[in-house]
């Protein structure tokens, strides 16, 4: 049952709760209907999956349904995850309703409020949207943005981002995609890229619809407007650490755009500063690279490949008058630069003549100079309030051996020199970049226009957050370097290398992109999308096999002894042309022992004394004793009788049933396995921002993050090679590691846990749990509004029949005798 909203005809439709239903079904899989109109309403109602229905205002309804979703949606859904963020979320829907919509345009004072407030703010409460969000959004109108936010910088920001995330586009109007249905599948981009809601098409040569990503829409534009015949692009990374899960979404957009457009995207290695890179960088990307299904064919370069070109066009930059030699120190640099509130200081050596400058650049690079000494830098503007505008350095001494060009340079360009400069060597027609390049991108202009090159666009999309990540190179590093985790490779590591040990597929990662879409401002996406999309591509792709990872000894007293019978298991229910395998069922098995529990819960359906399951794919068995250690008390085996007519797990002829469906392996050729059981690495959603007071984002580990366990698995286990995955029956998704290869037994990473659940999935589902309890606790706070309202009407009608039995004796007294006493009360006989 889901969700169903219905509206007057006359009305229009309820803006307010059909984004909320959208987003709840998209983001967190609520089922909700599209709202209909119907003439029988005079409201908007909200029907319930339990059949009862709310009807009020549009705004009304839309809480009623965010508030129903909170219960069961991740994060809190739409309405936060405690009381306080609840608080305010109404807060502020209060003031959208009242301040926001109650005139359009609003006055100056309101946006200047709601300005102030999203100056440092993402969403208007907390790091995720909110129906609060979607209130103001829709009281704001749009889109197109409307013009009236022009001068509230931040509210126009803020409203772009929701656009996004909402609607999935950018203000801009949408433009058609004439040949994304073409696109090669594997770029992950293929069809439509993705909404920037996690809701994605994107299966890969699919129609485009209204919602396209905003880089796709300008692409579209250049192709149909003859800018460009081929789009080309490239991914650039710096070869000074190892590529994390942020850099997979740069690496599909980027490759995919080609393949959706036609054209083709190049790997570039920007190595341009030599202090920090090493060949096992590259080494590395390159397979992360490959290993996420791209190819760049003959097109692999180098920002070293381009120095002479890019010297040259230092020396140019000098003889136009655009740029200097500046002796001042990195203390007197900074002094002068000013900050945003001043403007900056001209150096005293920035009108030196254009021979002196080339004179000093020559000697730069030949090595006269110590580090430090000078550098070259461009002649822009020291007032401009774009920081980045104000006298950039191009160039830089640095006297280290550079893996490619050994010694033979001594002076370097800086980042933002070789960036474009790069790019227009390679005629790139689009430079994607992150969102924390947009305010360098005066700059790539600049210096492109001033050496009258090929022109390059430089477009910029919100890097990919993550809740429960961490993708700063620098403290991934201190991870490693404080031997907090194993290696760059730790499969709890936000890295590619990591997540690939761990055993993620590159299907995966590449459907998880898609569907979170290119958005143009920052937000935090949950993690959960990308275990679920890890999941959704391991159910279709693994094969299941037993492994039980904390062995209980289970003895079939009525099987006889030394007897050992095959059983066929699929290799993969849902697949037949997989096969089947055979597995060995004898008079001794192992079962986990969670699956066992002497006095059992109302809500345990596994093995319990007296009680019957079944073995999956083998036969009915029922506990009859229990053996436990004379010392100890713990449980060592457990006696159970099985039923021969049960075979294959079937029911009996005698129609009995039972509830739990258990997996084993058997005694007689189990293999000894180790099992590493990874959770997140970090224990709060937002490991750099939630920082307990007076510590750092290491009290943010997570102490639980891996357990070590040794069990017992299947014989054909023991084959297992590193990177091969395997859903193991009611326990999770693993991959071997490849410390199988040395490590004397299969050694087995667990990837996800079952969608369901972290442990065995034969009980309730509690996601379905959850659902059920938040329905009854709302049926039941219905129930007792319903009769606190009957009994105000049963005392209200009591009230009045006294007040009518009171008036008719009055009227008698009035008739037969006075009053007696003050009191009023009719006088008695």
């Amino acid at each position: 049952m889901s969700y169903k909203i219905s509206y007057p005809a006359a009305a229009g439709p309820p803006k307010v709760t059909q984004h909320c239903s959208a987003f709840l079904s998209s983001r967190f899989g609520i089922p909700c209907a599209a709202a209909e109109p119907d003439p029988a309403c005079s409201n908007v109602a909200l029907t319930l999956p339990s059949g009862e229905s709310f009807h009020s205002t549009d705004i009304n309804v839309a809480r009623c349904l965010a508030r129903e979703a909170s219960a069961v949606a991740a994060e809190g859904g739409l309405y936060g995850t405690d009381a306080l963020t609840a608080s305010a979320v109404d807060s502020w829907i209060d003031f959208s309703r009242d301040k926001i919509g109650s005139s359009l345009p609003p006055s100056g004072d309101v946006l200047s409020r709601l300005n102030a407030h999203l100056s440092e703010r993402t969403f208007l409460v907390g790091h995720a949207l909110t129906i609060a969000d979607i209130t103001a959004f829709t009281a704001l109108g749009g889109p197109p943005s409307p013009t009236f936010l022009e001068p509230f910088p931040h509210v126009l920001r803020w409203w772009e981002n929701i656009c996004v995330e909402l609607l999935g586009q950018s203000a801009a109007p949408a433009v058609r995609d004439p040949t994304a249905a073409a696109a090669n599948p594997v770029s992950g981009v293929g069809g439509e890229v993705g909404n920037g809601n996690g809701n994605g098409n994107g299966n890969g040569g699919g129609e485009v619809g209204a919602s396209t990503n905003f880089i796709k829409q300008i692409v579209a534009a250049d192709i149909e407007k003859g800018v460009h015949k081929e789009v080309v692009t490239r991914f650039p990374p710096e070869p000074n650490g190892f590529l994390h899960i942020g850099h997979a979404k740069s690496i599909c957009l980027n490759f995919g755009l080609p393949q959706a457009f036609g054209g083709r995207c190049h790997l570039r290695f920007d190595d341009t500063n030599p202090t920090k890179e090493e060949q096992r960088y590259i080494d590395a990307i390159e397979e992360d690279v490959r290993w996420l299904g791209f190819d760049w064919g003959e097109h692999l370069y180098h920002a070293s490949d381009y120095f002479e070109q890019l010297f040259e066009w230092a020396v140019l930059l000098i003889k136009r008058g655009y740029a200097y030699v500046d002796d001042s120190t990195n203390e007197e640099m900074r002094a002068m630069r000013g900050d945003i509130t001043k403007p900056g200081q001209d150096s005293p050596y920035r009108n030196r003549s254009v021979e002196e400058n080339l004179d000093l650049f020559m000697r730069m690079k030949a090595g006269e100079f110590d580090e430090g000494k000078c550098v070259l830098r461009a002649k822009i503007d020291m007032a401009s309030g774009n920081m980045n505008m104000r006298d950039p350095a191009i160039y830089r001494i640095l006297k280290q051996s550079h893996p490619r060009t050994g010694d033979k340079w001594c002076v370097y360009p800086m980042y933002d020199f070789a960036h474009g400069q790069s790019d227009s060597v390679e005629k790139i027609t689009h430079s994607i970049c992150t969102l924390e390049f947009e305010l360098h991108r005066p700059l790539y202009d600049w210096l492109q226009e001033k050496l009258d090159i090929f022109r390059v666009r430089q477009i910029e999309f919100a890097r990919l957050n993550m809740t429960y990540m961490m993708t700063s190179k620098r403290k991934l590093l201190a991870l490693v370097q404080e031997g907090r985790v194993s290696g760059w490779d730790d499969p709890r590591m936000s890295t590619l290398s990591g997540v690939r040990r761990r055993g993620y597929p590159p299907a995966a990662i590449r459907n998880f992109c898609e569907k979170i879409g290119v958005a143009k401002r920052d937000n935090l996406i949950h993690i959960e999308q990308l275990e679920n999309c890890v999941r959704e591509e391991m159910h279709v792709t693994c094969e299941r096999r037993n492994a039980v990872l904390v062995p209980l000894k289970l003895v079939i007293t009525n099987f006889p002894e030394g007897l050992v019978e095959e059983v066929d298991a699929p290799n993969h229910p849902e697949d037949p042309d997989t096969g089947t395998r055979k597995l060995s069922f004898a008079r001794e098995l192992y079962i986990e022992r969670d699956d066992f529990m002497e006095q059992p819960s109302a809500r345990f359906f596994r093995l319990a004394p007296g009680r019957e399951v079944r073995l999956k794919c083998a036969y009915w068995i029922k506990a009859t004793d229990v053996i436990k250690d004379g010392n100890t008390g713990e449980i060592v085996a457990v006696h159970c009788t099985y039923d021969p007519q049960t075979k294959g797990g079937e029911a009996p002829p005698d129609g009995r049933k039972v509830k739990g469906t258990l997996h084993w392996v058997s005694a007689h050729d189990a293999k000894k396995a180790e099992f590493r059981l990874y959770d997140r690495l970090f224990a709060k959603p937002d490991p750099e921002e939630d920082v307990p007071e007076g510590g750092d984002w290491r009290d943010n580990l997570n102490p639980e993050s891996l357990k070590v366990v040794h069990g017992l698995t299947e014989p054909s286990l023991a084959t297992a090679k590193p990177g091969d995955a395997f859903q193991f029956e009611r326990v999770g998704f693993f991959a071997a590691d490849p410390d199988t290869a040395t490590a004397g037994m299969p050694v087995f990473n667990r990837t996800v846990t079952l969608l369901a659940d972290k442990g065995m999935t034969d009980e309730v589902d509690p996601v379905k749990e959850a659902r059920r309890l938040a329905q009854e606790k709302a049926a039941a706070e219905r129930q007792r509004v319903k009769e606190e309202r009957e009994r105000k009407k049963a005392e209200k009608e009591r009230k009045k029949a006294l007040a009518g039995a009171a008036a008719n004796g009055s009227r008698a007294a009035d008739s037969s005798g006075p009053v007696n006493g003050a009191n009023g009360l009719a006088g008695g006989g």
